[in-house]
């Protein structure tokens, strides 16, 4: 058994030049390789378990703050959004001024 940082480290090795006596290798981040006879990958997915919880209320509640966080910070890029439009405005008002042409 072996084990290799990235999957495609492991893949190249797998398949291009497997080592005699290990036919199955490991990444860091949990897929499983085997080599001979035929090549086979099974990926590791950490982030399917976020969905799994004893405490649904838990998860609800977490959901809504998830929300509220992201519906404050939507506020606060649309306000900058707009405050950057009235900049530009203002800025492009000033060099027509400056050069004697009209808005």
């Amino acid at each position: 058994m072996l084990l290799c940082e990235t999957r495609e480290e492991a893949t190249d090795m797998m398949l291009k030049n497997p080592i005699p006596k290990y036919g199955e290798m490991f990444t860091m981040n949990g897929d499983q390789l085997f080599s001979w006879p035929c090549f086979r990958l099974y990926p590791s997915k950490p982030t399917s378990a976020q969905y799994l919880s004893a405490d649904v209320e838990q998860s609800i509640h977490k959901c809504h703050g998830d929300r509220s966080r992201l519906d404050i910070s939507l506020r606060q890029k649309t306000e900058e959004v707009s405050h950057t439009k009235d900049a530009i405005k203002k800025s492009t008002e000033v060099w027509y001024y400056e050069n004697n042409l009209r808005v």
